[in-house]
């Protein structure tokens, strides 16, 4: 059996905190990692795709971060063949209609 994991791209520490407490006890039997940009969220994607016993379930992204952003992630992991099928949650801190016209033409 696989070992599920959901990955957390978020680069507020408390904003990471809940959601890890909120998963210790709701779903007990995922692991959650964190990544604290985009560049982050793709390295460990391609590390945690490549292990043949892990099945990333989805990502948890925030849209604001430092280095490369949420959208610019997104692009970045639906580029690459083996990472593009993995469910992406993307939450803007503020929901603008740019933010949703824009998470809409990637495709989220």
């Amino acid at each position: 059996m696989p070992n599920d994991v959901i990955l957390n791209v978020e680069d507020d520490d408390a904003n990471f905190f809940i959601l890890a407490e909120l998963f210790k006890d709701v779903c007990p039997v995922l692991r959650l990692e964190r990544a604290r940009n985009g560049i982050e969220a793709l390295a460990i994607l391609r590390h945690l795709s490549a292990a043949p016993a892990v099945r990333v379930t989805f990502v948890i992204m925030d849209v604001f971060m430092p280095i490369m952003d949420g959208f610019e992630a997104l692009e970045a992991i639906r580029s690459v063949k083996s990472l593009e099928r993995i469910p992406i949650l993307i939450f803007p801190g503020t929901l603008t209609e740019s933010n949703r016209d824009r998470c809409a033409a990637l495709d989220v």
